[in-house]
Parts: C-alpha cells; structure tokens; sequence
C-alpha cells in the first residue's frame, strides 16, 4: 500500500489478518548433512582424472591427446568437479548412516556447487531412512486356514468345467435357463439423470454385441437381467457406477443398457472321448487316467494356492498388528512408478495402449502404499528372528515347483541359472517362515471348506 492510500484509508477501518500459510506435514523420516572438502584435497584428484583423459580426448584445433589441461579444466573441469564430490560424499554417507546407527531409504539427493567457496566445497543432501518398526502384536488374532480337498466330487466338477471349456456354442430358440448361454445383441447405454429420469444421454451403443454369460467380468445385474430372454426379447438393465471411478460425471450413476435379443446360443459340452482325452496330453485316452490326471494337476495346485491364500491373510495379519509407522515417501513414489510402468507395458501388449496413456500415478498409490508397508514390516521380521534357510530348503521348493513339468531336471537347472527366480525362489521359502512364526504366535483355526467354485475363482482375504 502506498502513503498516499494510506491517509485516505479511514482509521477505523478493519484490517483482515492475512491468511496462514498451510504448511506442509513434517517428514519425521527426512534427514539433512552438509560435507565439506577442502579444495587442497579435491582440485589435486580433478587434475589426475584430467590427465587419465587427456589422451582420449580431441577438441578443434587440437590434435587427440594434445589438449592442455587447462583446456579440459575449462571445458570437463565442472562435470569432473561433480563425479569426484558425488563419490567423495558415498564414502561421507555411508560414515554418517553408521555413526547415526541409520538406514537410508535410497540414495541420497545432492546439491552439487559449481565452485569453492573459501577455499572448500560444501555439499548439502537431504534423504529418508528406514523407520523404526515394532514387532507386531499378536495377542488375540486370529487367523484362519483354507481347507480345500479333492474328492471324487470336485474331480467330477473338475471334468465338467474342462468338458464346457472345450464345448461348443450350437443356435437354440428356446430360452435362456442359466450361464451356459452366449447372445448377440443390439444395445444402447443411456446415463440417467439422478433423480432417476431417462433424457436419453446415450454414452454407448452398438449393434451384434456378444456376450458370454459365463464372463466372470460381466455385470451381475445383466446377467439377471438377460435369464429367461429370448430371440426377439427386449430387456433393460440398470447398472450402477461406482463412486471413486475415473470418470467424475459418471460416479454415483446409474446406466440404463437396453437390448433387443437378436440370436441366441447353447453351449454343448464337448464329448468324454479320445479327442478329448489326447487334447490334455492324456497318452492312455481313457476316462480313468484322465480322472487320475484331473485329480493329480488339483492336488499340486491346491498345495501351492492354499498355501498362498495363508500366505497372504498372514501377512494381512501383520499390516494390521504393527503399531503405525511413517513411510519413506521415495520408497512410495518408486513403487508407484513401478507399478504404472507394468501396468502401461501389459496393456500395451493387450493392445491398447490408449489405456496405458490415461494410466496416472494416483491409481496406483494404494497398491503401491501396502507394498512398501509390507516390505518394510518383513524386513524388520527378518532382522529380529534371523530365520535360517539353507540349500536343502531351496533344493525341496524347487524340485515342487518343476515336478509338473515333462522335464523336472531340465527346468530345474534353467531356474538355477535365472537369478531372479531363485531369489523368488528364496522369497516363497520366506513367507513359509513368516507364516509359521504368526501361526505360531496367533489363534488359527480351520474355517469351512471350500468348494471347486470357491478354489479356483475366490481371490484370498
């Protein structure tokens, strides 16, 4: 405000406070170290690096190895200046994590000077560590096993369910009775306003839809909507959007998707014989073995899926027993980028990669939350409880993991020579140990059995 508008501003006026700054959360895990290095000890070791490059190095009017070094000061003396202070502050890092009894949660960033400032080069970084994580509190959970078992009747559902795999759709006019059905239809998706009230904003249609009612991805309420319908039929679905989804307009909706039935189609299941049999490498062709086959292929994958599902309400288990913690917000963020960027390759190799472009790091951050929790609660388990996992554990896990295939010994040597299963590998084992520890130390029980459904299409909670 100027002199001049303050005498004409009244004395009595109010004056507004100015509004607070909302200042940002604290990071109790960001820490901050200055390293100073006299320039006596730095510009020797700029010039000797100098010289090491002196000989490969030609510049015009120059011939190559003829370049002063108070050329290449001039030209290299900064970038060299910074990858002898960058290695200088690794050894200065690693000193203060031990001394400060710390773990760094990455690399640390760095303010690199262009100069020296009497006579030294100070050299400002600021990076996260790892929290303090206390052991989990067990008392009085409880964790509950999934118990699974492959009798004669869920081997028959399994030969059932493999039957209508390898069926095929024949034309019918009669009616829809269940999911053993496929239609084509002409559709049109109308947004309803909220009140209910239909203006026709129509936000998709088409004409010959399929739809396959045994997609596990088709909306129930269609699935419901369409039991009954026959050629000629027009039905309408309503289909609620969810809130939270992408696109704001549509959250809390609800789609009105009419259809008109144009062709209905019943699926056949595929006949028990020699074609079908030989289709799964059966070499007998005979009912008998094929059952045998069924029953032994739900035997190993129960052994590894059960063992999975425990896997992970165990670790569910501990999220929820370990007393809150902070996050190191790089770790948060690198995993986020990981997760988009495997997310974006997928489905580019879907092809699509218009959805891999709307994909943000946002939609990612839940996922990304949960990984990093859980990786730093596992690993401060393993720090406490050492647990021991010798060559013997890791011979028994593989030679379970080639069993099923024609050649256990071959595949067992390429993974030996794939450093990134072992260390899978190694992690299963891991888990195994973990989870025995919370069973150890919490209350299980077995809840009730599963059914085939339930096994193979329940993700586990």
């Amino acid at each position: 405000m100027t002199e001049q508008q303050q005498e004409h501003t009244p004395a009595t006026a109010p004056v507004a406070p100015a509004p607070a700054a909302e200042a940002p959360p604290k990071n109790p895990l960001l820490r901050h170290a200055d390293f100073i290095f006299p320039t006596a000890d730095i510009d020797p070791k700029i010039d000797t690096r100098l010289l090491q490059q002196q000989g490969k190095v030609s510049l015009p009017g120059f011939r190559r190895g003829k370049v002063p070094v108070s050329v290449m000061r001039q030209r290299f003396g900064k970038d060299t200046l910074h990858e002898i202070l960058q290695q200088e502050c690794g050894v200065k890092f690693q000193e203060k994590l031990k001394e400060e009894n710390e773990r760094a949660a990455a690399q640390p960033e760095l303010h690199l000077p262009d100069i020296a400032t009497d006579g030294q080069y100070r050299v400002h970084c600021h990076y996260e560590i790892i929290p303090e994580i206390a052991a989990p509190d067990l008392s009085g959970k409880e964790l509950k096993n999934p118990i699974f078992s492959v009798t004669d009747n869920v081997v028959d559902e399994m030969v059932e369910i493999l039957r209508k795999q390898r069926g095929t759709y024949a034309v019918t006019e009669g009616a829809v009775e269940d999911n053993d059905y496929r239609l084509r239809v002409d559709f049109s998706s109308v947004l309803l306003e909220a009140d209910g009230e239909n203006k026709g904003n129509v936000v998709e249609e088409g004409k010959d839809k399929v739809i396959v009612l045994a997609d596990k991805t088709l909306r129930p309420e269609l699935k419901e909507t369409l039991q009954g319908a026959r050629v000629g039929d027009k039905r309408t679905a309503e289909l609620p959007m969810p809130e939270g989804g992408d696109n704001p307009q549509m959250q809390g909706r609800v789609i009105a998707m009419e259809l008109t039935v144009n062709s209905i189609e019943k699926l056949e299941k595929a006949e028990l014989n020699e074609e079908f049999f030989g289709a799964f490498g059966d070499e007998e062709k005979t009912l008998e073995a094929f059952r045998k086959s069924v029953q032994e292929h739900l035997q190993r994958e129960s052994k590894i899926r059960l063992r999975n599902f425990l896997h992970t309400r165990a670790m569910n288990l501990l999220i929820d027993a370990t007393p809150e913690f902070a996050l190191p917000q790089a770790m948060l963020i690198n995993e986020c980028h990981r997760l988009m960027h495997t997310a974006q390759a997928q489905w580019k190799e879907r092809g699509s990669p218009e959805t891999a472009a709307q994909l943000s790091l946002p939609m990612f951050y839940n996922d990304a939350e949960r990984r990093v929790k859980l990786g730093l609660i596992l690993s401060a388990w393993q720090q406490r409880e050492k647990p021991e996992i010798g060559k013997e554990d890791i011979d028994a896990r593989l030679q379970e993991i080639v069993s099923a295939y024609e050649d256990p010994a071959a595949m067992a040597t390429q993974l030996r020579s794939n450093q990134n299963e072992m260390e899978a590998v190694y992690l299963s084992i891991l888990e195994d140990r973990i989870t025995d520890w919370v069973l150890a130390n919490c209350t299980s029980s077995d809840e009730a059995e599963m059914t085939l459904s339930d096994f193979l299409n329940e993700q586990a909670t």
